[in-house]
């Protein structure tokens, strides 16, 4: 379901909330009016790619953790650790990669905010994201 409503947030774009139920795992996402912002230009479209990575990696390993196959991946490109980062930026990073993956060599590639990153390694994430949608 998609609903509409005329309001705005005023810290955040986007937000995905997971709600762990008798059912199973329900995610919501929200994402508010967008303003670009002038130091890293993002479209509404990239806001909705990054919280669907949320929740894409939320309903492949039931949490926000991060799991070992991740890790793996965070070595590679923050090789000083993860340490540094608090988990809500691990987070943030996990669903910009899940993004960057499904909008690589699409119609919304033109919109992928993430200029500096390889074209090889957006495929890496690519086939990261396949992999996901396959286990589930």
């Amino acid at each position: 379901m998609i609903g509409i409503i005329p309001y705005s947030h005023k810290e955040v774009s986007s937000h995905c909330l997971v709600q762990f139920t008798e059912r199973g795992i329900e995610l919501h996402i929200f994402i508010y009016h967008t303003i670009a912002d002038p130091k890293f230009d993002v479209q509404p479209e990239y806001v909705f790619f990054h919280e669907l990575g949320h929740a894409l990696y939320v309903r492949c390993t039931g949490g926000f953790d991060i799991q070992d196959e991740m890790k793996k991946i965070f070595k590679r490109y923050f090789p000083k650790g993860l340490e540094i980062y608090s988990a809500e930026q691990q987070s943030d990073v996990i669903a910009d990669i899940l993004a960057m993956g499904m909008m690589y060599d699409s119609p919304y590639e033109k919109i992928d905010p993430f200029e500096h990153i390889y074209q090889e390694d957006k495929q890496a994430f690519k086939q990261l994201f396949e992999e996901m949608i396959r286990k589930l």
